[in-house]
């Protein structure tokens, strides 16, 4: 499902009927979900793990998260997880082969890469310890709204 998603909305310039313009003529994609919960072990329950193929984009998330109370940090999409998911009996694993020690937040975020669009700029916001957090232990934080809200009219301003 989610890699679905990716790959279609990365690939958008082919499927411009389905979208409002603004978004055909945008070249950035972010992704916010939890995948293995294993950014918890790195950032704790403050920060949001930022994965980006691009520095500008990672740069311009990480001031809205400042501005905004809503932190991220970013974390590096290894030569090493990138090797983690290759399989020799299908094209990728959609998990690590390293066993329960490995980098399981840069594993996910590798595999989540590979069905982005090489000329697309992207980032993934982990929100696994964000989500929750250890302050609100009855329910959903809703980290990531109030990012999403000040990136978007960010950009929109300019």
């Amino acid at each position: 499902g989610l890699c679905h998603l990716i790959f279609f909305f990365s690939s958008r310039r082919r499927h411009t009927r389905f979208l409002p313009v603004s978004w055909a003529r945008r070249c950035v994609q972010e992704t916010v979900c939890t995948l293995t919960g294993a950014i918890i072990v790195s950032l704790g329950f403050e920060y949001t793990g930022l994965f980006s193929n691009d520095d500008t984009l990672a740069t311009e998330l990480t001031q809205v998260g400042d501005n905004c109370g809503e932190l991220v940090w970013r974390m590096p999409i290894s030569k090493e997880a990138r090797l983690l998911i290759k399989s020799k009996y299908a094209n990728v694993y959609n998990t690590s082969n390293a066993g329960p020690r490995a980098p399981g937040a840069s594993v996910a975020a590798a595999f989540l890469e590979l069905f982005i669009e090489s000329n697309v700029k992207w980032a993934h916001l982990d929100i696994a310890g964000t989500s929750t957090g250890i302050a609100k232990p009855q329910g959903a934080t809703g980290w990531g709204v109030i990012f999403l809200l000040n990136y978007y009219r960010q950009k929109q301003a300019q």
